[in-house]
């Protein structure tokens, strides 16, 4: 299993993240794509979801929309049939709102147990996996606004936390969160990628 983590896609990530993701060993490639909105996504947002299909077929591999904003074993049966997932970015208290009253965990959770499947996430994407996405809420950020999620635990498929796009200026909010939860916090700025192979 290889995960690869970021915090977006651009010019210093998306080349590193293609090649880890879409490996030439890899034969019949489907990648299950994954947004916190499911088939509810802002206009804005579907532009960016074409960058990705464009990945997919140059690189020979299916691209399978997930719907995650709605309960039903058919989405489920899609992530099961696939080798590859990306979850992207976006309001990471919708995503995990979506995933948990949708019954997408233990889906995701199954992928990744699999050998030789690869989990691609950025930013909340990432967030994810971890134990907790309350930094998803933590002022400034704030973003279960209008979502209204009563839990902030996740996946905790990691034993780390991560606090993505991070520059210096937010050095005191990152100290603080720091203070405020027991796990260890890593820090991903907007140029920074993981790889963790299990």
């Amino acid at each position: 299993m290889k995960l690869i983590l970021f915090s977006m896609p651009n010019s210093a990530t998306i080349d590193k993240v293609e090649k880890h993701l879409f490996p030439e060993s890899l034969e019949n490639k489907r990648l299950a794509y994954i947004n916190p909105d499911g088939s509810l996504m802002p206009e804005k947002v579907k532009k960016y979801m074409k960058d990705w299909e464009v990945m997919c077929e140059r690189n020979n591999s299916e691209f399978i929309f997930i719907e995650i904003d709605k309960d039903l074993d058919s989405e489920r049966k899609k992530i099961q049939s696939c080798n590859l997932i990306l979850i992207t970015g976006g309001n990471g208290c919708r995503l995990l709102k979506n995933l948990r009253e949708n019954n997408y965990f233990n889906s995701i959770k199954n992928f990744i147990r699999e050998e030789g499947n690869i989990f691609a996430g950025f930013s909340a994407g990432a967030m994810v996996l971890t134990p907790s996405m309350k930094r998803a809420d933590y002022p400034p950020f704030q973003e279960n606004e209008g979502v209204g999620i009563t839990s902030f635990d996740a996946l905790n498929v990691l034993s780390f936390e991560l606090f993505p796009h991070y520059i210096d200026e937010y050095k005191q909010i990152l100290e603080e969160y720091k203070r405020n939860t027991s796990n260890k916090v890593v820090i991903m700025n907007d140029d920074e990628i993981i790889i963790i192979q299990t």
